[in-house]
């Protein structure tokens, strides 16, 4: 028999329960309370979390908690306002789902209670963190001078002034494999696919991954990692530097292979066509146009015959490692940047400590006409040259009274 409709009774102010299926028959229905419970939840997590009034990182100096300061009230700010629009929209949308129209006016009012209470909670916060970032950059201000004039630097990371002792660091490095195969496996290593696949599995040309020596379903990270250590392998300046099996020719065009291959596989757009195309859909796209190899590779991962200059880049790093690699970034950079400084010492010894000035200037000059031969080495001379003397003016200007880096 058909259930007998009951009439309707006038809606009071209470929370109304909708019908729960069998099989959550023993549910609860969710009042108003449990809506207000809900959006206190949230609103606590919030304020817990990585909030901009949570920031309790300190700065180096007034600039910088000026700086934090402001972020942080502005970011107060606009998380209050977002709180007082959003919580009374989502508690009116739970109510309406849970009991209708009085529900929702039930749930869109407890929802205006706790925006109130977050706007107000996160605003506050907000400005107590933007205030105690702009105290803490005053009260910086007198590191911020004396700390540079002991020869320490501001590290980034850990928040502190560092005092680097070049004899210490070697020390650490004495044991430590130079290229850092104790924390990333070398190059030849076996390469595990890590996450799912963006090619479909089922490809109309399959030559593009048979020269990266990848399967169709191979993911970006696989494609990358391959690129690199093949790219290394064939690569012009490698080849000539190196005793070899294979031709300098014969080199540069596999070389050029890899580079095409990884520019389409890297790319989502040019994989999906090639994929259901092959090659000659490539072609007929007028907005794909092939690359310079040896820009691609020196662009992505540098030159090896640069590394004691710039070191190993951190995307070689990357496509190099397993997922440790990601923990042990900071160690990695580290290392780099000692074993960098390590050997510019070395080169300055003799100019700076034995005045051996134009013995310097003729080993210098002859090394720099060595790099300009390597593919794009003139360009990357006259970069590092600009760069070093950046930052002999920044680290002159650690030197002088008013210490304007300092503010």
């Amino acid at each position: 028999a058909e259930p007998v409709a009951e009439p309707v009774a006038e809606p009071v102010a209470e929370p109304i329960a909708t019908p729960v299926p069998e099989s959550a028959a023993e549910a609860k229905p969710e009042s108003a309370d449990d809506i207000f419970a809900k959006q206190q939840s949230i609103l606590s997590e919030a304020v817990a979390g990585d909030s901009p009034q949570k920031q309790s990182s300190a700065p180096k100096n007034i600039q910088e908690g000026f700086r934090n300061g402001v972020g942080n009230l502005v970011g107060g700010a606009v998380g209050a306002v977002g709180f007082a629009v959003l919580a009374p929209t989502v508690g009116a949308a739970a109510g309406a789902e849970r009991g209708g129209v009085v529900g929702a006016v039930v749930g869109g009012t407890a929802g205006a209670v706790v925006g109130a209470v977050g706007a107000v909670g996160v605003a506050v916060g907000g400005a107590i963190g933007g205030v105690s970032q702009v105290v803490r950059g005053v009260a910086a201000v007198p590191k911020s001078f004396a700390e540079p004039r002991k020869g320490k630097w501001w590290d980034e990371n850990e928040r502190v002034w560092v005092l680097t002792k070049l004899d210490e660091e070697q020390a650490k490095l004495v044991d430590v494999p130079e290229d850092d195969s104790d924390v990333i496996p070398p190059d030849g290593a076996t390469i595990q696919q890590e996450d799912p696949s963006s090619g479909s599995g089922a490809v109309h040309d399959r030559h593009y991954y048979d020269v990266l020596e990848v399967e169709p379903d191979a993911n970006s990270g696989t494609i990358r990692r391959q690129y690199y250590r093949l790219a290394r392998q064939y690569h012009p300046d490698k080849i000539s530097s190196e005793n070899s099996t294979i031709s300098k020719e014969k080199a540069e065009e596999k070389f050029k292979v890899i580079a095409e291959a990884y520019q389409v596989l890297s790319d989502e757009t040019l994989r999906a066509k090639y994929d259901k195309e092959g090659k000659e859909g490539l072609d007929a796209d007028s907005s794909y146009e092939k690359v310079d190899p040896v820009l691609l590779f020196s662009f992505l991962f540098g030159s090896d015959k640069f590394h004691a200059y710039v070191g190993r880049l951190a995307t070689a790093s990357f496509v190099s490692g397993a997922e440790t690699q990601v923990a042990n970034s900071r160690l990695i950079q580290k290392r780099r940047v000692a074993r960098l400084a390590l050997t510019l010492a070395h080169k300055l010894d003799d100019w700076a400590v034995k005045g051996e000035e134009d013995m310097c200037k003729t080993m210098w000059t002859t090394e720099a006409e060595q790099l300009s031969e390597a593919s794009y080495g003139s360009q990357m001379i006259h970069l590092i040259g600009r760069v070093s003397y950046v930052a002999c003016v920044y680290l002159s200007s650690d030197l002088v009274f008013v210490n304007l880096v300092g503010l």
